[in-house]
């Protein structure tokens, strides 16, 4: 019977936060990318799942979405178009504010 391998180090490093400017911009476009592929979804039958107020809470920090309510956002591109909307114009606002 042959041991368990221990993790080598690069993988040990995969989940460490990246520490070039070069990696964390690699990830900022792979993670735009992965957005704009769920947003720009046209999917038949599609309506918001959540209100403003639900979302704007979730933004705020003030409640969170379960795993289940999560998962039902992911699914429905219209309402990732209002979330991403309705996020943009909180930044806005506290940005106005600062």
């Amino acid at each position: 019977m042959s041991k368990p391998s221990r993790p080598s180090s690069a993988s040990a490093n995969a989940t460490a936060p990246p520490t070039s400017a070069q990696q964390r911009l690699q990830i900022a476009l792979v993670s735009r990318r992965v957005w704009a592929s769920l947003v720009n979804r046209i999917k038949a039958g599609d309506k918001l799942e959540f209100d403003n107020q639900q979302l704007l809470a979730v933004i705020r920090q003030q409640q969170t979405f379960s795993k289940a309510q999560l998962e039902t956002l992911l699914d429905s591109p219209l309402t990732l178009r209002r979330y991403r909307h309705l996020l943009a114009a909180e930044q806005r606002q506290s940005d106005d504010h600062s």
